[in-house]
């Protein structure tokens, strides 16, 4: 498994009682690294995924059910819930959550990229939360995943920025390779396959412009879509 840069951010100390609300493109890999957390601190039960009729259930019949899946600890629990922004009115669902129960648990909530656009309209969770984007892979985090333990620091000047940049990067060209040849997504890149990639590639297209594009504008004929898409990447 590749560690990201965004895990050791993400989940530091210092960002206190606040949700950590992880968004980005589909298949980034929001889901492995809140489960990785979870399984670091020992709360592998406390996942829910809420695309799950059962999890929904037993929200329905009890608005703390997680409390149920964990005994008491000296320590505050982690619990992530994926997926929840696809329950209707689910910024009071989290604000009820959050409100009830910070004091006990830790809350990891992660979606895709129109999760984002939806919290930013009429935000009522303001102050209980702060957001982390998670891209795909880069190269920084290929050949020197270990030092993003904190956010970079800010370089004297322009000059030195782009000096630092090139002295790191000068022996990475194997690692560039492969990014540009299989993407920075995790499951083609670890999979180094050219038919999983192009196979992998085709069906997050049409998942991205059935699904993504269609919940986030009015376009109706989305078959041109492709056709801008097709000639620049075919």
């Amino acid at each position: 498994m590749i560690e990201r840069a965004l895990y050791n951010i993400a989940f530091s100390e210092e960002w206190g009682r606040q949700m950590r609300f992880i968004t980005g493109p589909r298949q980034s890999g929001k889901t492995t690294l809140a489960r990785l957390k979870l399984k670091k601190e020992n709360t592998e039960e406390l996942y829910y995924l809420w695309d799950l009729r059962s999890v929904r259930n037993r929200y329905k019949e009890n608005e703390l059910f997680f409390t149920a899946d964990k005994l008491s600890s000296e320590h505050k629990l982690w619990v992530c819930f994926d997926e929840i922004h696809k329950m209707p009115k689910w910024k009071n669902i989290v604000k009820g959550i959050y409100d009830s129960s910070h004091q006990e648990y830790n809350f990891i909530v992660t979606g895709s990229a129109k999760f984002g656009a939806a919290k930013r309209v009429g935000d009522s969770l303001a102050g209980r939360y702060f957001t982390f984007h998670l891209f795909p892979l880069s190269l920084g985090e290929l050949i020197n995943a270990n030092s993003f333990s904190s956010p970079p620091a800010a370089a004297a000047s322009a000059k030195d920025f782009i000096r630092e940049k090139i002295d790191a990067n000068v022996k990475s060209d194997g690692e560039l390779s492969l990014l540009l040849e299989y993407s920075g997504f995790p499951e083609p890149f670890i999979r180094g396959s050219k038919r999983f990639q192009a196979k992998w590639s085709q069906d997050y297209l049409d998942t991205v412009i059935k699904e993504d594009i269609g919940a986030l504008t009015r376009i109706i004929d989305k078959e041109h879509l492709y056709d801008l898409y097709n000639p620049l990447f075919a």
